[in-house]
């Protein structure tokens, strides 16, 4: 990620695997069925003792990036550990041979120590350069971070093999502590990573923990988790700012502010930028093709432009008064912002809000690239939707979990007996769909139970949900 190019390819490939203006896929992705063995367990007491996040009690002054820098700079894991450690990952609880795995961590011994002291520091600046470089700021921390927490999770499934409830809930903190530390300047690529980082814990730790017939109960801990884990504002403020950070005449354009005779060159960067976040570059996928001619551009949009600006409530005599190029910058910026503010205007409601209002935003910015020339700013702009739906992944996950804890808690004051409708839990709250405001639904039959989170049909590409129960008393 050491260029703009690579930096896109890597938020494509890895996250978002349509192009930037596509229609979204019309097949939707599988329904993620996860089986657990469920055991009855009273909500603990006290309520909080495995909390899931370091209180302030716990935590030291300082900048945590540091300590991630030390130990991303000590002698590098060869990848085929990296590999081994996925391995041990996903394997039962059951079946982790416990003293490999513990020989096995020791050789990250001094990784872990900067890590867990990391993920304690109260403050942390990574201090990228964001400001200064906009879209082509590299983020290798990012990398250093998914190994880290390759590292926690299994230190956690170690200690919950062996039972050690309180170390594991400590180091379920550690974890879950460095994924919120990502919210420092965050841009979608590095919410994503953050949501990456969670959605492990959970998966293989906080899963691990329920599915345990020993295990003490979740639900407060889970429940005191902050509503939205991620902070879906800073994420919006820093992501729109990012096009504006990378050039300072692009910055001035942006607002409106530019001198006219800067307009010519602002359009070269335009759509020198448009032809690179296009483009994809490594094996297999072609360089990026020159981009088209500032002149080129301006003459074939000029026409356009005009109208544009007249229709947005510019004085014709202003706009005919406008050299071509200011009059096409000015449309190119004026258009991009229009757009930008329909895809972003939802983005801090909750999905079953704003699903069908950005799947028409998705929509316009789509019939806009098919106008030509199409405006290179708008080959900027991110697949806002679709890193919305998989934020809101973790939303549902961490109320799943919340509602099986509901379910244990039931059972431990039932003989065992899970109920036979989430109607007949009355000691807990139980959490609604945070993606479609309604109950999850959920059936028994015997000592098995199904609970699920659907699809929802203004979000199509929003993952569906199954939890196959088998309760043992």
């Amino acid at each position: 990620m050491q260029t703009i190019t690579r930096r896109w390819l890597f938020y494509f490939t890895l996250v978002l695997p349509t192009p930037l203006y596509a229609q979204p896929a019309a097949q939707p992705p599988p329904v993620q069925t996860i089986k657990l063995t469920v055991h009855a367990s009273p909500v603990a007491q006290p309520a909080l003792q495995y909390a899931l996040l370091p209180e302030a009690i716990d935590q030291q002054r300082g900048n945590a990036a540091a300590l991630y820098m030390i130990a991303s700079k000590l002698p590098p894991a060869a990848k085929e550990l990296w590999t081994k450690a996925d391995d041990y990952n996903a394997m039962p609880l059951e079946k982790l041979p416990q003293q490999e795995v513990e020989q096995f961590l020791s050789q990250f011994s001094e990784v872990l120590e900067n890590v867990s002291m990391a993920a304690l520091r109260q403050d942390v600046h990574w201090d990228s350069g964001l400001r200064e470089r906009g879209i082509s700021t590299p983020l290798p921390y990012l990398n250093d971070v998914r190994n880290f927490n390759r590292l926690l999770v299994l230190r956690a499934r170690l200690e919950l093999a062996r039972h050690e409830w309180q170390a594991a809930s400590r180091t379920m903190q550690q974890a879950l502590s460095m994924a919120r530390q990502l919210g420092d300047e965050p841009v979608i690529i590095q919410g994503l990573v953050e949501q990456g980082v969670t959605e492990s814990t959970l998966h293989r730790c906080v899963e691990g923990w329920i599915a345990d017939g020993n295990s003490p109960n979740l639900y407060w801990d889970l429940s005191n988790l902050p509503a939205p884990f991620i902070d879906l504002h800073a994420l919006a403020q820093w992501e729109r700012a990012e096009v504006a950070f990378t050039d300072p005449q692009l910055r001035l354009a942006l607002r409106e502010q530019l001198p006219p005779e800067q307009w010519r060159q602002v359009i070269e960067t335009m759509a020198r930028l448009g032809q690179l976040a296009e483009s994809v570059e490594g094996e297999g996928h072609k360089a990026p093709a020159p981009a088209e001619p500032a002149d080129k551009l301006i003459q074939s949009a000029a026409n356009s432009a005009r109208q544009f600006l007249e229709s947005s409530g510019m004085p014709r005599e202003q706009v005919e008064k406008m050299p071509p190029e200011q009059a096409v910058g000015a449309y190119f910026v004026r258009q991009y912002r229009q757009i930008e503010d329909e895809l972003w205007k939802g983005w801090e409601l909750p999905v079953y809000q704003t699903a069908a209002s950005m799947a028409h935003s998705e929509q316009d910015l789509a019939a806009a690239m098919k106008h030509q020339p199409a405006n290179p700013l708008l080959k900027l702009l991110p697949r806002v939707r679709t890193a919305r739906y998989h934020l809101a992944r973790t939303e549902r996950h961490i109320a799943m979990l919340r509602t099986i804890e509901t379910i244990r808690d039931y059972a431990a004051h039932h003989d065992g007996h899970a109920p036979k409708s989430l109607n007949e839990i009355t000691d807990l709250p139980v959490p609604a769909d945070p993606v479609t405001n309604k109950p999850f639904s959920y059936s028994t039959q015997g000592d098995s139970a199904v609970l699920e989170a659907p699809q929802l049909s203004d979000a199509p590409r929003m993952v569906a949900w199954k939890y196959e129960l088998q309760f043992v008393k």
